[in-house]
């Protein structure tokens, strides 16, 4: 059904709650997240919903088109563009020296690399093998202490290799300032799942009572948030329309991708909008 698709960056300019629902856990608002790896994600679902209002708020005549129909009716198509779940990439995190890291992991980086070649492209870089408490950054950094060592939260990691390859595509592909790349960070998996676990934002709330002006009794709920500047990816898959107007794939690639631009590719996904959450800038990742 899909014949090409396109990679589509996702940074959080401010924090992002793309909820799951309530849950009898410690947060009783958790975000969403992979069942076997417990990474963040954005389910295709909501990203595509979020989309879809965007392009109807604009007065898009390609809404059905691209989306399909709202309406189960005897004439009903499918549309003509697919989105996948949004994979974090590049996940924030406090460092001694400066201010914070962008790490990320072997698993993280061998999935990018699938998901270019699914967009017919191809990420060069070599993966480093890395065990817990071991580290590989960028020959330039800011956020080495002594050259052989760097701190992440109240973590010790020692630097065991250089990744100026990863940083360099990366860097480049997704849109980063030479700053943010002197940020990037390889850490193991298994250090990555506990960060992405532990290190999110976490928010106690309440509601007041416009009456009396105090906590409403029973209405103190956490929520939790993906921090801001974390950066995400999800494949955009294209086909030709199915609709009255049929157009070729290249045709439908062509008035999504002019739609995003026109919009400046800043969008609001997710809960909180009237708090400022979920604020996100769009870009496509070239491969």
């Amino acid at each position: 059904m899909f014949e090409k698709a396109k990679l589509l960056a996702l940074k959080a300019l401010t924090p992002l709650h793309a909820g799951m629902g309530s849950e009898l856990g410690i947060v009783d608002l958790p975000i969403q997240r992979e069942r076997h790896t417990g990474f963040p994600k954005i389910e295709g679902s909501s990203f595509k919903g979020c989309l879809r209002e965007i392009f109807e708020r604009i007065g898009s005549k390609d809404v059905f088109m691209l989306f399909g129909p709202e309406d189960n009716t005897d004439d009903a198509y499918s549309g003509a563009i697919g989105i996948t779940d949004s994979r974090i990439v590049l996940f924030p995190v406090k460092s001694m020296k400066g201010v914070f890291a962008y790490i990320t992991c072997p698993h993280v980086l061998k999935r990018l690399k699938e998901d270019a070649d699914m967009a017919s492209g191809k990420l060069d870089f070599k993966i480093p093998a890395l065990s817990e408490g071991q580290c590989s950054v960028p020959e330039k950094n800011i956020i080495n202490i002594n050259n052989s060592n760097i701190m992440l939260e109240e973590f010790n990691f020692s630097i065991v290799s250089k990744c100026d390859d990863i940083t360099g595509i990366i860097g480049e592909k997704f849109g980063l300032q030479e700053e943010d790349k002197q940020r990037i960070t390889v850490i193991s998996d298994d250090d990555f799942a506990d960060f992405v676990s532990m290190a999110t934002e976490v928010i106690t709330r309440t509601k007041i009572n416009n009456e009396t002006g105090t906590v409403a009794q029973r209405a103190l709920f956490s929520e939790e948030f993906l921090p801001s500047e974390s950066i995400l990816y999800s494949l955009i898959l294209f086909s030709k329309s199915y609709g009255k107007e049929r157009i070729s794939i290249d045709e439908v690639k062509d008035k999504f991708c002019n739609t995003i631009t026109s919009i400046n590719s800043i969008i609001q996904l997710g809960g909180d909008a009237t708090i400022g959450k979920g604020i996100i800038k769009l870009s496509f990742v070239e491969v």
